[in-house]
């Protein structure tokens, strides 16, 4: 199976990092830090929401077939060094994935990559619409046709994610699991397993 993860990470390669660096004004350690929080941060919540309600999956089921297919990673190159991405389209996307935890994701990602404030917003705002668009390459290239594959498929991604944080920057766990821990426990990967949890259980008891 195609990993989100693994799809981001080919497509962001040093050159993209660059070019990204180049975009927001940083240099590039400062940004390549800034953009393995945001990839985490953005699969762990794209997975909490999937998990919440079936709607919610449905939603994205739907986003990701069709607004979000994969294409706009046809020339990220082209993407990253061009002026005229909109960047409401990013921030529609945040607004939806992150709700009111867009500042807290910001002074995080900031915070542990030493990026001032704006420009780790601007990358936030620039990465958003490539997240969602690996997810709808991964989902293509898996041949995905039902939603509980997708989240599924973010559940795995989403645990990978998190032990790249571990293994790389483990200083920086604990900032990374306050944005999207509910317990407080320090453990994202159960949150979001017991809403899988739940979903299941409303999808056998409909």
């Amino acid at each position: 199976m195609s990993d989100i993860i693994q799809i981001l990470k080919s497509q962001l390669n040093e050159q993209a990092i660059s070019q990204l660096a180049q975009r927001i004004g940083g240099n590039a350690d400062q940004t390549e830090v800034a953009v393995n929080g945001v990839i985490g941060t953005m699969v762990n919540a794209l997975a909490k929401n999937a998990s919440s309600s079936p709607q919610g999956l449905q939603s994205l089921f739907g986003a990701v077939s069709k607004n979000h297919d994969g294409s706009a990673l046809d020339n990220i190159m082209g993407l990253f060094g061009s002026n005229d991405a909109n960047p409401m389209n990013g921030l529609g996307i945040l607004s939806h994935v992150l709700g009111g935890n867009i500042s807290s994701v910001i002074n995080m990602v900031s915070q542990m990559s030493g990026l001032d404030k704006s420009k780790a917003g601007n990358l936030l705002l620039t990465l958003a619409p490539v997240v969602l668009g690996a997810l709808g390459k991964a989902k293509q290239q898996n041949q995905i046709a039902q939603p509980q594959g997708l989240l599924d498929m973010l559940m795995s991604g989403a645990q990978s994610a998190n032990q790249q944080v571990v293994k790389h920057q483990p200083s920086n766990q604990s900032i990374f699991s306050r944005i999207l821990d509910q317990d407080g426990d320090g453990n994202v990967m159960d949150d979001i397993a017991g809403m899988g949890a739940k979903h299941l259980l409303k999808g056998l008891f409909r």
